[in-house]
């Protein structure tokens, strides 16, 4: 939900009390405020570092190192089989990771505009409703993309963020 003119004013003044009540000089505060504000006015939560990130989601900044850079090792794989034959890999995380991905979801990702044409993971819309927009349509560019989620390489999530 987005935040109304006053609140976001008032978080930003917060913040600049904070500054002040800590002691930090102006020269840094402008700084940090030039930061700060346009992550307030897209109300997404304001951080500063891994560990300030690691405390905001309530894990030690060591472990959620570990999952940025060896994400691998907090995965458990196992195989299905498909429908059309042969086996689909599918890759759980393991509690801490989904804590994390959970945090984020909640608080950076859950209010953000999606797309209308996007209907894979999103609440109210699901393959029904994705089939629907292409009923009576002279063309369907039916595909899988293979491994997608273990193609998104962390430079990307740092691009996108």
């Amino acid at each position: 939900m987005a935040m109304t003119a006053d609140a976001i004013k008032k978080e930003i003044s917060n913040w600049e009390s904070f500054f002040v009540d800590h002691g930090i000089e102006e020269k840094f505060t402008s700084d940090y405020m030039s930061y700060i504000s346009p992550l307030i006015a897209n109300n997404v939560p304001v951080i500063f570092e891994i560990k300030h990130l690691s405390q905001l989601i309530g894990i030690n900044a060591p472990e959620l190192l570990k999952m940025i850079y060896s994400p691998s090792n907090f995965y458990r794989e196992f195989e299905i089989a498909k429908r059309t034959g042969g086996k689909r890999k599918i890759s759980t995380p393991y509690p801490s990771l989904k804590k994390c991905q959970s945090w984020i979801y909640e608080n950076i990702l859950k209010n953000r505009t999606i797309s209308p044409y996007a209907h894979g993971y999103v609440q109210t819309r699901s393959i029904i409703t994705n089939a629907k927009m292409h009923v009576g349509k002279n063309n369907l560019l039916k595909m899988d993309i293979k491994n997608f989620f273990p193609s998104i390489s962390i430079n990307w999530v740092i691009v996108f963020f």
